[in-house]
């Protein structure tokens, strides 16, 4: 029987940079919803508007996961990596100042989309740094401290609601993402750049319908366009099993 090889100590640093940047990005997610409520009053918004705050992230992360690909080849996995925690930090600080709800909501779906490009980037990351005879055990340890995230946040939400005002929910990522862009600018390699094949524009414009009016539908329990983003869908799948570079 064979074991795999050791892991080297520079790939574990890259990987747990990566493993940090997922971390901030799930964070995130669960901090906000403990503050929507005093977001509500201080903005002076209905609960149906507020929740568009959530919304808005989930709506950019779900747009930009069919984009991260091609871009991945266009820039390389590490580079890429960076400019999306680059655009989250500059988006976080964005929503800190945000005057009004509208801008609140624009800004958090920039940074969902930022969140998904950073999330899908580190684990090309991962992958190409380990390998695929390590990338089980090292995608394993490093799940467990991003799915922390979630249990985390709600805690970390609270308690800094209880002494300060809702904007420190975003300043909170400034932080610790400039802990992860510092430390990727040493460890995480850049990557190929790479000459991709042409956008699948069709393509794209099905699957940046279908998915977040899917995941909008499943968060607002709205049959119509659940069934327009499941349509939508399906003819992206039938159509990326017809075209030569899909998506």
């Amino acid at each position: 029987m064979t074991t795999a090889p050791p892991i080297p100590r520079t790939v574990w640093l890259a990987s747990g940079v990566m493993a940090l940047g997922g971390f901030l990005g799930n964070m995130d997610g669960s901090i906000v919803a403990v503050g929507l409520e005093s977001m509500r009053l201080r903005l002076g918004v209905s609960l149906i508007e507020i929740q568009w705050v959530a919304t808005a992230f989930l709506l950019g992360l779900a747009a930009a996961l069919p984009l991260t690909p091609w871009f991945v080849r266009k820039l390389g996995a590490g580079r890429l990596w960076l400019w999306a925690l680059a655009a989250f930090l500059l988006t976080s600080v964005a929503c800190a100042l945000a005057p009004d709800a509208v801008t609140l909501i624009a800004f958090r779906a920039v940074q969902g989309m930022a969140t998904g490009i950073m999330v899908t980037a580190g684990q090309t990351v991962i992958g190409l740094a380990v390998g695929p005879d390590r990338l089980g055990r090292t995608m394993g340890t490093l799940g467990l401290v991003v799915g922390l995230a979630p249990v985390v946040g709600p805690s970390v939400g609270g308690f800094l609601l209880a002494h300060f005002s809702w904007p420190v929910l975003f300043w909170l990522n400034v932080p610790i993402g400039l802990v992860a862009f510092g430390l990727a600018l040493r460890y995480v390699p850049r990557g190929e750049r790479a000459q991709p094949p042409p956008m699948d524009w069709p393509g794209l414009a099905l699957v940046s319908l279908g998915l977040p009016l899917l995941v909008y539908a499943l968060t607002e329990l709205n049959g119509v366009l659940a069934a327009v983003g499941a349509g939508a869908l399906a003819v992206f799948t039938w159509w990326s099993l017809r075209v030569r570079h899909p998506v």
